[in-house]
């Protein structure tokens, strides 16, 4: 099919000479006298177009200016090998719902490229895309994201993402992911799965950790287990790992667990009860923010950075429990917390012993006046 503009039956409707004619700007690329750029154009040429066409780009274009096609009422848009660029919000707003990308090598996507677009399958091919901060921020309607090559994927990539459910990831990953959200409010994601030969990540039943299996990385927040057995490997939780997952009941931690990065259970909403491991030694800031229904924490006499971790606004929360040795070395921690907290000379001895919390709850006093 020739580069232009196609209608639901196939059929050409404006061949590329015609959308230059009504104002589909194109200058030349500063990188290469052979390769053209689509200028940016905050007033679309395919804005008023009605029908759920296809528009093929012809080889040549290296760029896809800002706003090129934002509004664009088109459905399908197939990229020359010759793309390189796809500039902020160049579809941002528009109404295509699968786009093809058939380059051979890197390509980068900006901030915010495709937000608030009705995309609902990208296929990269053999591409190798940069996925800018919020690149498909708000596209509710994509279920399909096909990748072959990875070079990285930002922050907050695919935000609000909440029609996905599944994301896939390839062997071959040049940088990585981002560690801030680049899945944030995707609701319905339920896994996220590795090929077996990537030599970065790894999967088991959906959850993404390190090769090693030594950080957690991602828990997808529409898994539906209720209860969730961290490897005995796992030495760190991510920031923001388990944000919203609002189906956990209960965490068995590794007992090999040295810190809890910034936010990662917040908004856990159905947690009630956690017993931090024996090891842990440091836990940041907003670990449990939000978990409304956190009802215990238990606290070991390892852990020594401790941030701002738990809700104070949180209404559920009764008790904290410590041995008295940590709480003579955390007057702050004391101070703020006072009401809630209980403590046992041999606390750690009976988490060992395998007590359960209402075995310790019970021979546990209230800390005295002071």
């Amino acid at each position: 099919m020739k580069p232009g503009l196609y209608d639901e039956k196939n059929e050409l409707v404006k061949t590329w000479d015609e959308l230059i004619e009504l104002g589909l700007n194109i200058e030349k690329s500063y990188n290469s006298r052979s390769f053209k750029n689509l200028k940016s154009s905050a007033n679309s040429v395919l804005k008023n177009f009605k029908f759920n066409g296809t528009l093929i780009i012809p080889e040549g274009i290296e760029k896809i200016g800002s706003y090129a096609f934002c509004f664009a009422n088109i459905s399908h848009v197939i990229c020359p090998e010759s793309l390189r660029f796809v500039n902020c919000r160049a579809f941002a707003n528009s109404y295509i719902e699968k786009i093809e990308f058939n380059q051979k090598s890197h390509l980068s996507i900006e901030f915010n490229a495709f937000a608030d677009s009705h995309l609902k399958e990208i296929n990269f091919k053999e591409s190798s895309p940069s996925i800018g901060a919020m690149a498909f921020r708000d596209c509710i309607y994509l279920k399909n994201v096909y990748l072959n090559n990875l070079c990285y994927i930002d922050d907050y990539a695919f935000d609000n993402c909440c029609s996905l459910e599944t994301f896939n990831l390839p062997e071959k990953i040049e940088k990585g992911i981002s560690c801030w959200q680049p899945f944030r409010h995707c609701i319905n994601l339920k896994e996220i799965n590795v090929d077996k030969k990537c030599d970065k990540y790894c999967s088991i039943d959906g959850i993404l950790y390190d090769k090693n299996i030594i950080n957690i990385l991602f828990y997808p927040p529409a898994k539906e287990e209720k209860i969730y057995k961290m490897p005995n490997t796992i030495k760190m939780v991510s920031q923001h790992a388990f944000f919203e997952c609002k189906n956990l009941e209960k965490i068995i931690f590794s007992d090999k667990l040295k810190c809890i990065e910034e936010s990662s259970f917040a908004r856990c909403s159905n947690l009630e009860k956690i017993s931090l491991p024996k090891n842990l030694k440091i836990i940041e800031d907003y670990a449990f923010l939000g978990c409304t229904k956190l009802k215990s924490i238990t606290i070991p006499s390892s852990l020594k950075n401790v941030g701002d971790f738990i809700d104070v606004a949180n209404n559920a929360l009764k008790s904290i429990y410590v041995s008295k040795e940590w709480l003579d070395n955390h007057k702050d921690f004391e101070a703020k917390f006072k009401e809630y907290i209980k403590f046992e000379k041999n606390l750690d001895e009976l988490l060992e012993d395998g007590y359960s919390f209402k075995e310790i709850n019970d021979s546990f006093r209230e800390i005295p006046e002071r």
